[in-house]
């Protein structure tokens, strides 16, 4: 129900954990950190927002023979994990890995890289043993 423009001034408040911003504040790298959320117009914005609404290939997924591992982060408010649940039970091969605490946010892979870093480096050995 929000102006898209409205929408993407408050993407960064809906991807990173309070303590991201906070410490992202004190430092230089606050500009790179909020890039992010004006990296299209507002017109690219609006159609990428409409397309995802009423487009389900859900069911599409169970045709994927391809091991996979699905990322989640318990605090993401754009893409709950419940999502990702229902992803990992569509796909045949998927593995599902929920990241948890307070760090485990949309970007996750920012704020947690350690974590997301080690789980996809020991889900490709895995493949290759």
């Amino acid at each position: 129900a929000q102006p898209v423009e409205m929408r993407a001034k408050l993407l960064p408040y809906f991807m990173l954990s309070r303590t991201f911003i906070n410490e992202a504040s004190d430092s230089s790298s606050t500009q790179v950190m909020f890039r992010g959320s004006r990296a299209v117009d507002a017109p690219t914005l609006r159609r990428y927002l409409q397309i995802g609404i009423g487009h389900d290939l859900l069911a599409e997924l169970a045709h994927v023979p391809n091991p996979c591992l699905l990322i989640a982060g318990e605090h993401d408010l754009m893409t709950p994990p419940a999502y990702a649940q229902q992803v990992a039970q569509a796909m045949p091969n998927a593995r599902l890995l929920q990241l948890e605490g307070p760090r485990a946010t949309h970007l996750f892979h920012y704020e947690m890289a350690e974590q997301t870093n080690r789980a996809v480096v020991d889900f490709l050995q895995g493949l290759a043993r």
